[in-house]
C-alpha cells in the first residue's frame, strides 16, 4: 500500500521499480543474453546485408558506444559466441569485401580500419578488443604447420640470421633431410640399392610436402591482399606486424626459389591460376625481382605447352611410346614435382624435338577428338608397323595429314563423293564438320563453291544405316509373303524406298554426297529412326520358316490349341520348353496384336509396324530370338492328337526296357576323345554341350535310345496314357532320374581330374 502523507509519490515510485528491477534482475539478464545469442546465429543484419556475416556484426557491436555501455558479463557472453564461430573469420571472406554489390555503402574493411586507428588515438585500452578480434581474424599458416613440417623447422631456427631467404630456401635441398641415429642403423641393415631408394623416396615425400605447403602460404598471402595499406600503416598492432613479416619471408623465399632454378612446375601452374601472379607481382613489390619472374613465367608457358601436347599425342595416338622417348613420358607423367630447371638441363634434346615439331604436335591434339583423324592415323600407322622412334611418329603424321588435307579440299571444292566416305563409319559427323571445316556453319552453304554440310552429314547417316534399310526391305517382304491378309493397293512410297536400295547396291560408285544425302532423308521421313533396329530384323530375316509357322500354323493361331500347347509345355520334361511357357503367350500376342491381326493398307505401314516390335523396355527382341530358338517340330509333337499308335508303340517299348534294358554311361575317353586324357583348362566351357543334352548316357533294350529322345518319348506317354499305365513304367522313369544324378557327380568328378579305370559302367 502507498502512504502518501508519509512519503512524496515519486519516491515511492522509484522505491518500488528499484525493489522490482532487484528481484528479478536474473530474469533480465537471461532475456538480454538470449536475445544476443538469437541475433548473433540469425542470418538477417540489417538491410545492406542478408548473409552470415559475423565480421561486420562484430564490428558493430565492438565500436566503442555500444561496447563500454554494456555490463562485463554481456560482454563475455558475447566473446563466447564470436569464439565460437573463430572458423569463420578469414581475410577473404566477402564480408571485406568492398567490391560486392552488397557492401558497397558499407565497406566492412574501412570500417575495421577506423575504430582501430580511433582505438589506438584514445589511449584508453580499447585497442584491446580490436587486437583480440584480429587474433581471431588472422590465422598465420606457419602456426599451424611449423610442428609438422621441416621447413617450417628450418624458418624458426635461422629466422634470426641475417640471410633469412637463404636459409628458408633450403628445404628445396637435399641437405634438408634429416635422419637419426635409430634411422642409420637400420640402414646399415639394407644393402646399398635399398638404402638408396629408401633416401630418394623419403626426400621425394619431404620435397612433395614442402612445396604443398609454400602454396598454402603463398595462397594465404594472395588472400590478404585487400589488407596490404592497412598491414602497413597499422604494425604497432603486434598480430599485424606478425603478418607482415609472415608475408615478406614467405615472398623472399619464393624469390630465393626463382633466383636458384627451384621453381617446380606445380608451383608455376598456381602462380599462373586465378591470376594469382598478378596479385603475387602487387604484393611483392621490393621483394621479388620482377626480372627475374618474367623469363621464368615466360619459359614455364612455353614447356607447359609443349609437354601437355606431348602428354596427349603419346596418350591418343601411340600403341607404345617410342624407347627413347621413354623416360621423357614418366617425367612428364608426374611432372608437377619436376623443377623447370630439370626440364632444360635433363631433357634437352627432347625439348628441341618437340619445340621443332611443335606446329605438327599442335595439329595433332587439335584432332585428337576427331574420327575420322584416328582413322586415317591408323590406316597410315599400319603401313608403318609400330611406331618405335620418333622420325616414323613424324612420317605417320606427315601421310596421315595429307589424307586429311585432302578431304577439306574434296568438302570445300564440292568434289566428295558417296564412296569416299566408306572408311569413315564415325557417329558424330556435326563433330567432324567442326573440326575439319569450322568455317563452314551446318545447314547452310557458305559459297556456291562449298558443299552443304547437311549433306554430309545426311550421307554418312545413310552409309551407317544402309545395312538397316536393305534388311528393313527384306523382312517386310517376309511378312508380306507369310501374312494372311495381303496387300492390294499400289504404294508409291514403298516403291520409291525400294529404287533407292536397288541403287545404293548398283552404283554406289557413282553416287553424289547429294544424292545420298537424298536418299537419307526420304528413308528417315518414311521409316524413322532405325539405327537401333538391327537386331530384330537380322532375327526374322534368320528364321523365315519359323516366322511362317508363327502367322500361319493353327497351334498360334487357334485360342485352344495354343492354351494347350502351353500347358504341355510348363508339364514337359524338357527344361527349355518349361522356361519359355510363360514367354511365348507374350510373344504371340504382340505379334497377333501388331502384325498378323491388322489389315496393312500399304507396305510402308507394315515396315512401320515391324519396327515398333523392337522396344528396349520389354526386351521383346531378346524373347523372340528365344522363342525362335525352339525346335518347332518337337514343339508341335507336344499338341499332335490322334496319335495314339505311336502312344502305344512308346507304351511297349518302355514296357520291354523296364524288363531287359541297360543303362549305359560311356566313359571319359568316348565322350571326349584319348587326346584328352589330361585335365585340360575351361572343362566346363567346353563339356556343357555335351553335359546338357546328357550326351554319353544311353538306354539299351534291343535298341538304343538318348535322352532326348527318352525326354520326347515321356512326354507323349505322359499325355496319351491311362493312370493304370502310367504305374506300370514309373520304375523305369525313377531309374532315368537316378541315372541323370549319377550322370551329374560323374562330369564333376572328371571335372575335379579324375579318370574312369573301366571303360563303361553298366
Amino acid at each position: 500500500q502507498l502512504d502518501l502523507d508519509s512519503q512524496p509519490l515519486n519516491d515511492k515510485v522509484n522505491d518500488i521499480t528499484t525493489n522490482l528491477l532487484a528481484k528479478d534482475q536474473n530474469q533480465w539478464s537471461n532475456l538480454l543474453t538470449n536475445s544476443l545469442k538469437e541475433w548473433w546465429v540469425s542470418d538477417y543484419f540489417d538491410r545492406g546485408f542478408t548473409g552470415k556475416c559475423y565480421h561486420r556484426k562484430v564490428i558493430w557491436f565492438l565500436h566503442p558506444s555500444r561496447y563500454n555501455s554494456i555490463e562485463e558479463d554481456f560482454r563475455k557472453v558475447f566473446k563466447e559466441l564470436v569464439e565460437s564461430k573463430a572458423d569463420n573469420f578469414y581475410f577473404d571472406n566477402k564480408c571485406w569485401d568492398d567490391s560486392c554489390e552488397e557492401l558497397k555503402k558499407d565497406d566492412s574493411r574501412n570500417e575495421l580500419e577506423n575504430c582501430m586507428i580511433e582505438s589506438l588515438s584514445k589511449k584508453d585500452g580499447s585497442i584491446n578488443e580490436w587486437t583480440w578480434l584480429l587474433s581471431l581474424i588472422i590465422k598465420i599458416p606457419s602456426k599451424q604447420y611449423c610442428q609438422n613440417n621441416l621447413f617450417f623447422d628450418i624458418k624458426l631456427s635461422k629466422q634470426n640470421k641475417k640471410h633469412k631467404c637463404d636459409s628458408d630456401a633450403l628445404f628445396w635441398t637435399k641437405n634438408n633431410i634429416v635422419s637419426n641415429e635409430d634411422e642409420k642403423d637400420e640402414k646399415d641393415e639394407k644393402d646399398e640399392k635399398d638404402e638408396k631408394d629408401e633416401k630418394d623416396e623419403k626426400e621425394e615425400k619431404t620435397l612433395r610436402n614442402n612445396i604443398t605447403l609454400l602454396k598454402k602460404e603463398l595462397e594465404y598471402c594472395i588472400a590478404c591482399i585487400g589488407w596490404k595499406e592497412f598491414l602497413i600503416k597499422d604494425q604497432k598492432i603486434t598480430i599485424l606486424a606478425d603478418l607482415c613479416k609472415f608475408i615478406q619471408e614467405t615472398l623472399e623465399t619464393l624469390d630465393d626459389i626463382i633466383k636458384n632454378d627451384r621453381l617446380t612446375f606445380f608451383l608455376c601452374d598456381f602462380l599462373k591460376e586465378d591470376e594469382n601472379e598478378v596479385r603475387i607481382r602487387k604484393l611483392s613489390e621490393n621483394v621479388i625481382d620482377l626480372s627475374n619472374l618474367n623469363p621464368v613465367m615466360k619459359k614455364f608457358v612455353k614447356y607447359k605447352i609443349l609437354v601437355n601436347n606431348f602428354m596427349i599425342v603419346a596418350q591418343r595416338y601411340l600403341p607404345i611410346i617410342p624407347a627413347e622417348l621413354n623416360e621423357f613420358y614418366e617425367f612428364c607423367k608426374n611432372l608437377d614435382r619436376h623443377y623447370l630447371s630439370d626440364f632444360e638441363t635433363k631433357f634437352g634434346k627432347e625439348r628441341k624435338l618437340l619445340s621443332d615439331f611443335s606446329n605438327e604436335f599442335q595439329l595433332m591434339v587439335d584432332r585428337k577428338k576427331s574420327n575420322v583423324f584416328h582413322i586415317m592415323w591408323n590406316k597410315r600407322q599400319a603401313v608403318n608397323n609400330l611406331i618405335s622412334i620418333f622420325d616414323y611418329l613424324m612420317d605417320v603424321f606427315k601421310q596421315a595429314d595429307l589424307d586429311w588435307d585432302n578431304l577439306i579440299s574434296k568438302i570445300k571444292d564440292n568434289t566428295l563423293q558417296y564412296i569416299d566416305l566408306e572408311p569413315y563409319k564415325i557417329t558424330n559427323w556435326k563433330l567432324e564438320m567442326n573440326i575439319l571445316c569450322p568455317d563452314i556453319k551446318h545447314q547452310e552453304k557458305n559459297t556456291t563453291t562449298q558443299i552443304n554440310a547437311q549433306d554430309i552429314e545426311n550421307a554418312f547417316s545413310f552409309l551407317q544405316t544402309e545395312e538397316h534399310w536393305k534388311l528393313l526391305k527384306k523382312v517386310t517382304e517376309i511378312i508380306q509373303n507369310v501374312h494372311t491378309i495381303k496387300i492390294i493397293a499400289v504404294d508409291e512410297k514403298w516403291q520409291t524406298f525400294v529404287n533407292i536400295i536397288a541403287q545404293s547396291e548398283q552404283k554406289k560408285d557413282k553416287t553424289s554426297i547429294k544424292e545420298a544425302s537424298t536418299w537419307y532423308s526420304k528413308c528417315k521421313d518414311y521409316f524413322g529412326d532405325v539405327s537401333d533396329k538391327k537386331d530384330i530384323l537380322k532375327l526374322v530375316c534368320n528364321n523365315e520358316e519359323k516366322m511362317q509357322a508363327l502367322a500361319n500354323n493353327e497351334i498360334f493361331i487357334k485360342r485352344k490349341q495354343f492354351e494347350l500347347l502351353i500347358k504341355r509345355m510348363d508339364d514337359s520334361q524338357n527344361g527349355k520348353f518349361r522356361q519359355l511357357a510363360g514367354t511365348l503367350p507374350e510373344v504371340n500376342k504382340k505379334m497377333k496384336e501388331r502384325i498378323w491381326d491388322i489389315k496393312f493398307e500399304s507396305s510402308c505401314e507394315l515396315a512401320k509396324a515391324i519396327l515398333t516390335l523392337s522396344e528396349k523396355r520389354d526386351k521383346f527382341c531378346h524373347k523372340l530370338a528365344k522363342c525362335l530358338d525352339m525346335d518347332f517340330e518337337e514343339l508341335f509333337l507336344l499338341v499332335k492328337e490322334g496319335d495314339q499308335l505311336s502312344v502305344v508303340k512308346r507304351y511297349e517299348q518302355f514296357e520291354q526296357a523296364g524288363q531287359t534294358g541297360e543303362w549305359v554311361f560311356s566313359d571319359y575317353e568316348t565322350m571326349f576323345g584319348p587326346h584328352q586324357s589330361n585335365v585340360f583348362p575351361n572343362f566346363s566351357v567346353k563339356v556343357k554341350p555335351k553335359v546338357d543334352k546328357y550326351e554319353g548316357l544311353i538306354l539299351q533294350f534291343g535298341t538304343n535310345l538318348n535322352c532326348g529322345s527318352i525326354e520326347n518319348i515321356l512326354d507323349r506317354l505322359k499325355l496319351g496314357l491311362i493312370s493304370e499305365e502310367k504305374k506300370k513304367i514309373e520304375n523305369i522313369v525313377l531309374q532315368y532320374e537316378i541315372c541323370k544324378d549319377i550322370y551329374a557327380i560323374r562330369i564333376d568328378y572328371w571335372e575335379r581330374g579324375g579318370r574312369d579305370k573301366k571303360e563303361k559302367l553298366d
